[in-house]
């Protein structure tokens, strides 16, 4: 995993910005096939966190990390998948993160038009042969 991978998955919004502002290819870097989780991206990880109910730092979290992560993102680390196939908004829809789903099919609209939302959307998870 890299230092942004840790940095979202503890919630450190100063070490987050700070390795995106230096260096922000490191948002479509995903984790090596060994390692667990495999293949997921820093969004998978935020991705993947429940909802924060009553939780209103980690919320906000969530919502300017999701907001900064698919910004740096390239449309195929957006439609990254891991081991299971799962994208991040497979991941954020599973979770009711509903507002990264969001942001990611408008930032694939920026890249590639509605047609790469929509070549996003018809991807389905399974199991890796």
């Amino acid at each position: 995993m890299t230092l942004l991978h840790h940095a979202v998955r503890e919630e450190h919004a100063r070490s987050m910005f700070s390795i995106l502002e230096k260096c922000p290819e490191m948002a479509s870097i995903p984790t090596a096939r060994t390692r667990n989780p495999p293949r997921w991206t820093a969004l998978q990880i935020l991705s993947d966190k429940a909802q924060p109910a009553g939780q209103e730092g980690s919320a906000r979290f969530m919502r300017m990390a999701s907001a900064v992560l698919v910004a740096n993102m390239s449309a195929s680390a957006l439609n990254n998948r891991g081991k299971s196939w799962a994208t991040a908004s497979h991941m954020a829809i599973s979770r009711g993160n509903f507002s990264i789903v969001k942001k990611i099919l408008w930032r694939l609209v920026d890249l590639g038009g509605y047609e790469a939302a929509i070549q996003h959307v018809n991807l389905q998870n399974g199991t890796v042969p």
